[in-house]
């Protein structure tokens, strides 16, 4: 089985890369091997969120109480009125 598909010209373009025709490709397994590889460091960090929870519980608390006020008060709409003008010239790299 080759997997394949036609350009606007009928021409057909061959993808030999995603063919099963002999196993998975190499790169299938990268995403995992990755995760495996950074699992013991992840551990570490949660564990660590997880010691403190009740401060990270309190802090995020906190900033959503400082937005609530903000948004309520109409000082967000001016914070983000003036961001505007800063980002209006903003253009991505691709």
């Amino acid at each position: 089985m080759s997997f394949y598909t036609f350009d606007a010209a009928g021409l057909r373009i061959d993808y030999p890369l995603l063919d099963p025709g002999f196993g998975e490709p190499p790169y299938v397994g990268l995403p995992f091997l990755a995760a495996g590889l950074a699992y013991r460091r992840a551990m570490e960090a949660f564990d660590l969120v997880r010691r403190h929870r009740v401060l990270v519980t309190r802090v995020g608390g906190g900033m959503l109480v400082v937005v609530g006020v903000l948004l309520v008060s109409g000082v967000w709409g001016v914070l983000m009125q003036s961001l505007k003008g800063s980002i209006a010239g903003f253009e991505t790299v691709l």
